[in-house]
């Protein structure tokens, strides 16, 4: 059953690299929301305010201050504007270009079966369970390496990484998330006919983008917005992301990564996504069964 789903996954990673625009725009899209979103909102130093918080826009700034005292106020006053916010946005995006890899990887389920391919598997002597691993395992791959590579182009675009190599520690949350993502994924491009995969994916990627803590923390936003966040997958995977990258309190870890500060959240995030992950391969195998005949 391995082996097939690895040749597979060879046919869709040799499709994938082949495709140069596309492995471009995959990484250019989020470098320029880091690029210019980030130092948007970064903004300078202030001086001469009730208080002084490096980093903190000046609209946001008087926003924050005219709003009551309260422990989101606060929260992001001790925390977030602590560091600037392109290294407070750079793990949502870090995390977020994994999922939107992931969540369009079934696409090539929709064109296998308009071109045909798919029902030349059907037909071959493999495991139905094959074609679905192999198509994870090929996103898993792609998703991945874009992953990395975006954390590399963070660096170059000024990102400060405050735990050094110990940001290496947030890949297997990526791998988690990619691979929850890719079987869904998977699961809405067995049943999709055709252009309507793609009208799904859209109507629910962007909310859990908004809706995840990776433009604005989940203190600042209201209580019936922190609700469905609670419930996104995504919002586990940004935070394990920025904490690998930033440290405990969105700042240093400490003397050699004082992981005591972060490790129940972390452990939490690795819960969650798990068992996402879980729910999803089971979604997509017994989709794959029924509707792969």
């Amino acid at each position: 059953m391995l082996a097939e789903a690895w040749y597979i996954a060879q046919r869709d990673l040799k499709h994938y690299l082949r495709r140069r625009i596309q492995f471009a725009t995959s990484l250019i899209t989020p470098v320029a929301w880091l690029v210019f979103f980030g130092y948007a909102f970064s903004g300078a130093p202030l001086t001469g305010s009730p208080a002084s918080v490096p980093g903190v826009p000046g609209l946001l700034f008087l926003v924050v201050f005219s709003l009551p005292s309260s422990p989101p106020v606060k929260y992001v006053l001790l925390h977030v504007f602590s560091v600037r916010y392109i290294d407070f946005f750079a793990s949502g995006v870090v995390a977020a270009s994994t999922m939107f890899m992931a969540s369009f990887s079934g696409s090539s389920i929709v064109w296998d079966k308009r071109l045909g391919f798919l029902n030349k598997l059907l037909v071959s002597p493999i495991p139905r369970t094959s074609i679905v691993l192999g198509k994870i395992i090929s996103t898993l791959i792609r998703s991945l390496i874009q992953g990395v590579i975006m954390l590399g182009l963070s660096l170059l675009v000024g990102v400060k990484i405050n735990t050094g190599f110990y940001v290496l520690l947030a890949i297997p949350f990526l791998l988690l998330l990619i691979t929850g993502f890719s079987g869904v994924s998977t699961a809405v491009g067995l049943r999709a006919t055709g252009h309507e995969f793609f009208e799904l994916i859209n109507l629910v990627l962007m909310p859990l983008f908004f809706v995840s803590g990776a433009i604005v923390p989940l203190e600042v936003m209201p209580d019936w917005l922190r609700v469905f966040a609670q419930f996104n997958p995504l919002t586990y995977a940004v935070d394990a992301t920025r904490k690998l990258m930033l440290g405990g309190e969105l700042g240093p870890l400490g003397v050699g990564f004082a992981l005591v500060d972060v490790f129940p959240s972390l452990v939490l995030d690795a819960a969650v996504l798990s068992l996402f992950l879980v729910a999803s391969l089971l979604i997509a195998v017994l989709i794959a069964r029924k509707t792969l005949i």
